[in-house]
């Protein structure tokens, strides 16, 4: 049932169910966006009392109900001219009546543009667009589909290989690039009036959202942000509630970052709390703007922007305008992991999987208490020193005078998407060298399948995982638990020693994380037409500028495009390398070998150099630089050229400069490799750029079709995976079979940011060490096949998680311990009888009772239960009890 409405603070008029209005003045509006109210409309959905508004409204026509919605429609555009009318009347006079809007300015079909292919390699990026809704529609605007572009790439290249020509313009998919980018000028256009339409509507909204966004973005814990944390009533009272108290602390579990693939959890287990990577989110810097080493007119005469209702004279200045997106004009902050959860003074072992993962290392150790032990491998302490080396270099070589802080308070007024931006209050500037150094040092080094001691609770091992130098999955042990982290791994054949997952197997838990971030793409085929893109632009005279980590995958592209380029004729191109820790880089890859694939091992014992880049290196195809202000690099200097510079996110490092030196240029292409950052999101201040886009994102780490085959082959009994590894990706939600599969034979645990889940793990059994004198004297007896019992005496020592028992040397222990008897067994009625008779006791009456017999003796008034867990004795004189419990006991066994 439906009624129309008339919403009296903003003076439109809704379709809206009966169920939602509330004594006919009140009525309640859902808060959901992306075009979902139109839906409750139709289904009548119950409203949410807890989060929707409440607005005052006036029902239409008399109170009139409708039994269809579409026949409510159809009053609809009525009403919008008219003050009230008559459901009886088709036809009012609607002459003097003020006219009203539709509370749905914008349907579906009242858009129409056409909206052409977008070419792989174009010379413009469009602006990212995000849905918009309004009452009673579904207008959504699609932003541009990432696998769409890389299905474009090959026809584009392949059909056209003068793409990159000076004299043509690009034709790709049938389309003319200049008529093709007037039309999208053209849309563009279009859809920023909508926008500005759709902008008027939603004022209203973004103020009902202001209460839920400062809870969101609160620094302190909210229930909503724990989903599953400690919920016990104290005091505690009975032993069953402190033992299930006591299980919460043993075995559990905790999620510290929003990103899987920057991953960070504590494992509290055996009373030791254990840190698993330190993932540091760099997500944010994204809505700042870049850090130049010189000055940019471009970027200082940005406008400056400011809330349409807010005068706070503190916000001037912080915020600036590009298009159609808002930046921060202050060093960059970066989101690292919740500290609120747990403190981490208290943490005693953080194990590092690869140098990706411990980039937010000193927020974690420095300056908190913390007192533990960190384990690497040596490539990844000394890799991922060079990456917070250079992070570093490259924030604190462009320094700023202001920083931006008042921002964070009008959060709920900003536009997206700085609106929703996660846990904005929460971020943080970078660290300085010293707090690298110090945190860094703190670092054990550990070698693959080294067994370590963990207090004598556990021990942890690290095995090879294929995804980089020196990367690992870890496997923690106590007497008869297992558990296995799995954490940025490959099984694809690159430089780094393969995938070791035998050690892998069985385990109790199977913790697994950092799978791959292009589901949908190959990394072979995106390492090739990375490859062809970058040839093709050298071909056409123009510079390709290639963001990259100093480490990892960049290795491989140095020997794979060596090789292409002599294959298309423009090996006379240098390629440099830009970075403050290039020289180590480079150093650091050769000396490594024992960290390498076996083809790479063996070319060391030739003796070889066991990656090509040496022989570029000493060829001078290949040059590298700490800076483009470095002595010599102005000299050696050259186009066209390929340059690997950091850093990915574009928002500092040398690449600011290359963009501002060759993004005016559409003979330019850049190249994004690392799939960290969302390109269109990464270049928005640079905008509008003329360089050619290519997008060829490279991630070798585990995709879900190899996650779920090795989950089969590992056969864990319980799987922990981040909550979004069980629903389709963002970016292909129609295909399912992109999620981590459920199975009968295993227990799947999804897990989400600020979560604590319980892990399964019931210890059973222990260990404890025992002397010589101890052992000589147990005496087993076989209570049942396979199981013998006996008892012991002695002193039970617990020092560093080790049981031992220990001989009483003194003589300490009392007689009534050495003579101590355990009885055991079920009671034999019929020789219970016969004892009982050769005491002269003969009058016995046996009858069945139950699960066991009832002996009554009649002469002495004494009853006797026997039960197979239990015998009751019952009679007045305390000397014939002692009598019965005596023949009671020689019919039991004893050890």
């Amino acid at each position: 049932m439906w009624v129309i409405a008339l919403f009296v603070e903003d003076n439109t008029i809704a379709i809206v169910p009966t169920s939602w209005v509330r004594s006919n003045n009140e009525c309640y509006w859902p808060t959901a966006s992306g075009g979902g109210e139109q839906k409750f409309v139709k289904e009548c959905t119950s409203p949410d009392k807890k989060t929707w508004r409440l607005y005052k409204v006036r029902i239409l026509g008399n109170g009139k109900v409708f039994d269809d919605w579409n026949k409510a429609r159809l009053k609809l555009p009525n009403a919008e001219t008219e003050s009230d009318f008559n459901t009886d009347h088709e036809n009012n006079d609607t002459d003097n009546e003020t006219p009203r809007k539709i509370r749905t300015e914008l349907s579906q079909e009242s858009i129409s543009i056409p909206l052409p292919e977008v070419p792989f390699i174009k010379s413009c990026v469009q602006p990212s667009t995000s849905a918009m809704t309004s009452r009673n529609t579904e207008l959504a605007v699609t932003p541009h589909n990432r696998a769409h572009v890389i299905r474009d790439l090959s026809p584009a290249v392949c059909s056209s290989p003068e793409v990159f020509s000076r004299n043509e313009t690009p034709k790709i998919n049938g389309y003319n690039q200049t008529d093709e980018n007037s039309s999208i000028k053209l849309l563009l256009k279009q859809l920023l009036r909508q926008v500005t339409i759709l902008n008027g509507k939603i004022n209203n909204v973004q103020d009902d959202l202001a209460e839920l966004k400062n809870k969101i973005n609160s620094d302190h814990l909210k229930d909503d942000d724990i989903s599953n944390a400690f919920e016990e009533d104290f005091p505690i009272t009975t032993s069953q509630e402190l033992l299930n108290f006591d299980k919460k602390l043993l075995n559990n579990e905790y999620c510290l970052s929003n990103d899987p693939n920057k991953p960070c959890h504590i494992l509290t287990f055996r009373e030791i709390t254990l840190m698993l990577d330190c993932g540091l989110s760099m997500q944010s810097v994204l809505n700042f703007l870049p850090l130049s080493y010189v000055y940019s007119n471009r970027l200082h005469n940005l406008p400056i922007w400011l809330p349409t209702d807010v005068t706070d004279s503190d916000l001037e200045g912080e915020l600036r305008e590009n298009g159609d997106r808002i930046f921060i004009d202050s060093p960059p902050e970066f989101c690292p992991p919740l500290d609120k959860l747990i403190d981490f003074a208290q943490i005693d072992v953080i194990l590092i999987s690869n140098y990706l993962c411990m980039m937010a290392l000193p927020f974690i150790t420095e300056g908190t208490g913390f007192q533990g032990k960190v384990y690497a491998t040596e490539p990844t302490l000394q890799i991922g020193r060079l990456l917070l080396e250079e992070l570093v270099t490259h924030i604190e070589q462009c320094p700023k005078a202001n920083f931006a802080t008042q921002w964070k308070n009008f959060i709920h007024k900003l536009p997206y998407p700085l609106n929703d931006s996660f846990k904005p209050k929460s971020w943080k500037q970078i660290y300085n060298a010293g707090n690298v150094n110090a945190s860094l040092s703190r670092i054990q080094m550990v070698g693959y399948n080294e067994k370590i001691d963990v207090y004598g609770a556990l021990q942890v091992l690290p095995t090879s995982s294929g995804y980089n130098l020196g990367s690992s999955n870890w496997i923690i042990t106590s007497d008869h638990e297992k558990i296995v982290y799995l954490s940025g791994s490959s099984t694809l054949t690159t430089h780094p020693r393969p995938m070791d997952h035998h050690a892998l197997k069985n385990a109790d838990v199977l913790i697994m994380t950092d799978l791959t971030q292009t589901p949908i793409s190959n990394p072979d085929s995106m390492l090739g037409l990375l490859c062809v893109v970058v040839s093709l632009t050298l071909r056409g005279g123009g510079n390709a500028l290639i963001p990259c980590y100093p480490s990892g995958v960049i290795y491989d592209l140095f020997e794979c495009l060596s090789i292409k380029m002599q294959d298309l004729g423009v090996q006379n191109c240098p390629m440099f390398f830009i970075s403050p820790v290039a020289d180590m880089s480079l150093a650091y890859s050769n000396i490594l070998a024992e960290w390498l694939s076996s083809a790479k091992q063996n070319r060391v014992y030739v003796p070889d150099e066991p990656f090509p880049h040496a022989l570029l290196l000493k060829n001078s195809k290949l040059k590298h630089f700490k800076h483009i202000y470095s002595e010599g690099f102005s000299t050696d200097f050259q186009e066209p050229c390929v340059v690997f510079c950091g850093h990915p996110s574009l928002r500092f490092g040398d690449v600011v400069q290359f963009i501002e030196l060759w993004g005016n240029n559409p003979r330019n292409c850049i190249v994004f490799t690392e799939p960290d950052f969302d390109y269109i999101e990464a270049l928005a201040p640079y905008q509008p750029i003329q360089m050619k886009v290519a997008h060829c994102a490279i991630d070798t780490s585990l995709n879900f079709t190899q996650a779920n085959k090795l989950i089969k082959d590992l056969k864990p009994t319980t799987l922990v995976v981040p909550e979004c590894y069980i629903q389709p990706p963002v970016s292909a939600p129609t295909l399912t079979e992109l999620v981590i599969e459920t199975s009968s034979d295993r227990t799947l645990i999804p897990y989400k940011w600020g979560e604590v889940i319980n892990l399964p793990l019931k210890r059973k059994q222990g260990q404890i060490l025992m002397e010589t004198e101890v052992a000589q004297k147990i005496n087993p007896i076989e209570v049942k096949t396979g199981v013998s019992l006996s008892s012991l005496t002695g002193a039970l020592v617990i020092k560093d998680n080790v049981h031992n028992m220990k001989n009483h040397a003194d003589g300490s222990e009392s007689k009534t311990q050495r003579g101590t008897r355990y009885e055991w067994g079920l009671v034999n009625v019929t020789e219970f009888l016969q004892k009982m008779a050769q005491e002269g006791i003969v009058d016995a009456k046996v009858e069945p009772s139950g699960n066991g017999v009832m002996i009554h003796l009649q002469d002495e008034d004494a009853l006797i239960q026997i039960e197979d867990n239990c015998t009751h004795v019952l009679c007045n004189s305390d000397e014939l009890r002692l009598r019965l419990r005596n023949i009671l006991m020689q019919c039991l066994k004893q050890f």
